[in-house]
């Protein structure tokens, strides 16, 4: 009897087992040509290694998923996607839970774990069609197929991913993702996920025909606290500064940026999902070096050059910083001549700041954009500046006020002996306090300016002294002193215009300002 009773239970044993062996041999192949299926509108394929089904645990696994698409028009599709190749070492879903409404499917899962995600997607500009990829055909066509998603938490590890865009036959940009690492909660089709957290080693995206590369290093992304991070952050040029102006497509001018760690807090990550709207409440960094190179040898097609503030007013979504603090700023700034063998250069150094209210969203906030800087002009002499930029694109007013204090005069001949064939031979700047107002079209700076002993020459091309001329410059037109010799007389105050070329940068307009009213002081 008993032996009757065990031959009966290992033979419903065995009947459970081949019934749930078969169910889940049934699933796998439903889940492989469900996916199929899936894609197939795409124009994409996938290859699935294995599938592991537990319907105890309501899982499933896919190993060693490769997808590839291949598409050599684009536009004839109604999307942008010429190529898609990725591999995963493996997909898993857990807890997962199926129905259909409206005779659509609702998906729901209570973790997806993508693992080792690697490939490369690329796109190409096309008319007529949205060119994002992330509302591209291929997403489009998965929401289409589903009612409803819920996924409790999504996991991506260990994962390599590349993007290019093609702009044109002779021009892409390639945007790659380094060993990245991405955690998000509630993932549905209606709201943005929360509790996001993203770790990449490394950002790096190439643009300008190949002329230039953004890098950013070691970013740490905390959703529900609210904080980015950068380990640094770079924009490197491809060619050297002699050599760039040549070879870049557009001729324009080589400038290097390097920014050490970039912190932010007060991030509100939300409101960017859902609303397309950056607010953070501080951003901090911790140095910056910052070089520029014009080659005026080099034609540069004329075009108009935006104010700062234009370009913060003219960024594609809405932006409010509301402190942004630096040091360590170094900026070099190097203009060689269309008839010189040298550049002028500038430079300051040991900078240090803050910028509040950095923002293009007027209704609410301050009119000024304020930025203060404290910094050493050719490392002679302490430069205090505030700059006050309009937020509001309707406004079109600025002010720059400050104090430059006892500066070697000689300090300047590094950009005024090249580009000007002039040298001071002496000169003790003891202070120079400046207010600039101005229009995108016109400037008015007041200024007084305390010096002594102010002595010019003037070159020829071998360099050697001009002496009728420097004569005529030191003894008749430049006065050496303000107030007068030995400190005797009253200190002249004087104002200066200057009409803004608009095919000039915001420095060089800041710049003949300042130097309206420096002349007016001098001669």
């Amino acid at each position: 009897m008993k032996r009757k009773a065990l031959i009966i239970a290992v033979a419903i044993v065995g009947l459970l087992v081949a019934g749930v062996l078969g169910a889940e041999a049934y699933l796998k192949n439903y889940v492989r040509k469900t996916i199929e299926s899936a894609l197939s509108d795409t124009g994409a394929t996938v290859d699935i290694g294995r599938i592991a089904i537990s319907l105890p645990r309501r899982q499933v696994a896919l190993h060693r998923v490769k997808i590839v698409a291949q598409n050599d028009d684009p536009a004839q599709r109604g999307g942008d996607i010429v190529s898609l190749d990725v591999a995963l070492e493996s997909l898993t879903a857990r807890g997962i839970r199926f129905k259909k409404v409206g005779g659509l499917p609702a998906v729901g899962a209570d973790r997806l774990i993508l693992a080792s995600p690697r490939g490369t997607l690329v796109t190409k500009e096309t008319t007529g069609v949205d060119t994002l990829p992330a509302s591209g055909n291929f997403l489009e066509t998965i929401s289409g197929k589903l009612s409803s998603l819920d996924i409790g938490r999504v996991a991506v590890t260990g994962a390599a991913l590349e993007y290019v865009k093609w702009l044109s036959d002779s021009e892409n940009t390639r945007l790659s993702l380094g060993e990245a690492e991405l955690s998000v909660r509630d993932v549905t089709l209606e709201a943005p996920p929360r509790d996001i957290r993203l770790r990449v080693d490394s950002v790096v995206y190439g643009f300008g025909a190949g002329s230039k590369v953004l890098r950013a290093d070691s970013v740490r992304l905390d959703g529900d606290a609210g904080t980015l991070a950068l380990g640094g952050f770079a924009l490197v040029p491809q060619f050297s500064k002699h050599e760039f102006a040549r070879r870049s497509e557009t001729h324009e001018d080589w400038t290097a940026i390097t920014l050490g760690t970039i912190s932010c807090s007060g991030v509100d990550f939300e409101r960017l999902i859902s609303e397309k709207m950056l607010s953070i409440d501080s951003v901090s960094l911790a140095s910056a070096d910052i070089a520029s190179y014009k080659n005026k040898k080099v034609y540069q097609q004329p075009r108009t050059k935006r104010m700062l503030y234009q370009s913060i007013q003219r960024l594609p979504l809405p932006v409010d910083i509301k402190a942004l603090s630096f040091e360590n700023l170094d900026v070099t700034y190097d203009e060689l001549a269309a008839n010189g063998s040298s550049p002028g250069v500038v430079t300051l150094s040991g900078g240090s700041g803050k910028a509040v209210n950095v923002t293009n969203i007027a209704e609410g906030h301050d009119r000024f954009i304020t930025i203060d800087l404290s910094t050493v002009l050719f490392a002679s002499g302490r430069l205090n500046v505030r700059f006050r930029f309009p937020v509001s694109a309707a406004d079109n007013h600025w002010e720059v006020t400050g104090r430059l204090g006892a500066t070697d005069m000689k300090a300047f001949n590094r950009a005024i002996e090249p580009l000007m064939n002039a040298r001071i031979t002496s000169g003790r700047i003891k202070s120079i306090d400046f207010a600039i107002t101005g229009t995108l079209a016109r400037s008015h700076t007041d200024m007084t300016m305390a010096y002594n002993d102010l002595q010019v020459e003037f070159l020829d091309k071998h360099d050697r002294k001009r002496g009728f001329l420097t004569f005529l410059v030191d003894d008749v037109l430049i006065r050496s002193d303000n107030p007068g010799r030995d400190g005797r007389g009253k200190l002249r105050d004087s104002k200066g215009e200057y009409e803004r070329d608009p095919e000039r940068s915001m420095w060089n307009y800041l710049w003949h300002s300042l130097f309206s009213a420096i002349l007016k002081t001098v001669v």
